[in-house]
């Protein structure tokens, strides 16, 4: 698989996202976000080569769980403009479909009871507004902005299996479901009392 442009965590807004957390029934993973290695090495919450191993295993999980669409303009308009890059498979000339690029990556925290970094680490992906961001699944990332904006959480379930390649979604698919991460959010807002604002 090769993105016609550079694979690159861009910068994660966490303006304007604020989460009240209360009565909680879904399990979830608490852990950590970083935009970059860089970030996370400077964070001193895990080793150089931790952070490297994380890095890795985070850009490897996007190739495959980064959604999907069958044009740019359907991939902008649940990502946010200027998000969304080319795929080309097999190294064709073809455009195969448009992904948005991963804004982050989330490592849940060793004491979660995952020991392999292939379920601890989970690129993140914008909303069109960069007000939530998601894991390619579409479960929605509780982020704590009163710790600097790095301690965060999803749905252990999210981190349950390897992540399976994503389907090409058209507009019919994305409307099907609201929109990217639709299902997931709102089930986990009903769920948890979670509240958004902004």
């Amino acid at each position: 698989m090769k993105r016609s442009g550079p694979l690159k965590l861009v910068l994660m807004a966490t303006a304007g996202v604020s989460l009240a957390a209360c009565g909680q029934t879904e399990e979830q993973a608490d852990g950590q976000v970083f935009i970059d290695k860089k970030q996370c090495v400077s964070a001193e919450q895990y080793s150089m080569n931790e952070c490297t191993v994380a890095f890795n295993v985070a850009k490897e999980a996007d190739k495959t769980s980064a959604p999907r669409y069958d044009s740019r303009r359907l991939c902008e308009d649940q990502h946010g403009q200027y998000t969304c890059v080319p795929v080309h498979e097999d190294n064709s000339s073809a455009i195969s479909y448009f992904v948005p690029l991963a804004a982050g990556y989330f490592i849940a925290n060793a004491t979660q009871g995952l020991s392999d970094w292939k379920y601890r680490v989970r690129p993140l992906y914008p909303d069109r507004e960069r007000r939530h961001f998601y894991t390619g699944g579409g479960h929605v990332l509780d982020l704590d902005l009163s710790s600097g904006g790095r301690s965060a959480r999803i749905p252990k379930k999210a981190t349950a299996k390897l992540p399976k390649p994503s389907k090409v979604q058209t507009r019919t698919s994305v409307a099907s479901r609201g929109g990217f991460g639709s299902r997931s959010s709102s089930s986990s807002s009903r769920s948890s009392g979670r509240s958004y604002g902004g």
